[in-house]
């Protein structure tokens, strides 16, 4: 029986009270999806990869590049978020050509100290699309935009 009916169903002598609450969405803190390495019957054992075993073997300078790379990620995420806006490249990061930023030239010099760019790649972490655009790989940092079309682009690279 709905509020209407309650309504029109009323004695002279009854009243109805009425309570209205709004439910907010929960906020959640802002997240990553990363591989697990388990396949699947549509992703195989080639293709997969544990994000994990991945990090915890880089050195640390890897590991700092990766997590500028995250982050740049991440930001470029959020702002197309808030200017609502959609991210033709979620997993596509650029660094910075001309930057007075210390971080971002030393993240270039770390890319090119000891072959640790080409070093990432080996590892399938990221691909070099060109100087200064990289595109982090799908199955490590999964996406929350159209999984299969950023798989696409990484492959085409």
């Amino acid at each position: 029986m709905g509020i209407a009916d309650e309504v029109n169903n009323l004695k002279s002598n009854e009243e109805i009270d009425v309570k209205i609450a709004r439910k907010k969405k929960s906020k959640k803190p802002r997240y990553l999806t990363v591989g697990t390495g388990i396949p699947s019957k549509e992703y195989k054992n080639d293709v997969v990869i544990d994000a994990f075993a991945v990090i915890g073997n880089l050195s640390p300078q890897q590991l700092e590049i990766f997590l500028y790379l995250r982050n740049l990620r991440v930001a470029k995420s959020l702002q197309h978020y808030n200017d609502k806006r959609i991210n033709m490249e979620p997993n596509t990061v650029i660094l910075p050509a001309f930057a007075d930023d210390p971080k971002v030239k030393t993240i270039k010099k770390f890319l090119s100290d000891n072959k640790n760019g080409t070093k990432m790649e080996a590892l399938r972490i990221m691909k070099k699309i060109k100087p200064g655009k990289y595109m982090i790989n799908p199955y490590l940092l999964i996406p929350a935009e159209d999984f299969n079309d950023v798989v696409q682009q990484w492959e085409r690279i």
